[in-house]
């Protein structure tokens, strides 16, 4: 049985696209792929085993449609490609009481120094 895997995103960016096209070629034979990011920015992806899925929602409520897409498409892992520090508070209320797990890429910010 193939593991289902989502990977979480906000927005388009070169990095990520190089990510998703590494994980696509490592992993579409193994796993079912998905990507859910904002709509419009699942057209910039350019991807051809990963199932796209994007929300139009507003911030505070993507966290009811991710839940929902857990559980419906019985996801087992999520990934986190976005930088932001509440996204991983999002994902754990997103998955919470699903069997799903979180893995989270954590970019960190770069502009922040403390002085």
């Amino acid at each position: 049985m193939k593991k289902k895997i989502c990977f979480f995103t906000t927005h388009f960016d070169f990095t990520r696209q190089k990510l998703m096209d590494h994980y696509e070629d490592a992993l579409a034979d193994k796993a079912e792929l998905f990507l859910f990011c904002r709509k419009g920015e699942d057209k910039k992806f350019k991807l051809a085993k990963v199932k796209k899925v994007s929300y139009s929602e507003n911030n505070s409520l993507v966290l009811f449609k991710l839940h929902k897409f857990c559980r419906e498409n019985k996801i087992d892992v999520v990934v986190n490609f976005t930088a932001a520090g509440l996204t991983d508070l999002v994902l754990l209320f997103a998955t919470i009481f699903t069997k799903t797990k979180i893995i989270t890429h954590n970019h960190g910010n770069f502009f922040w120094r403390k002085e």
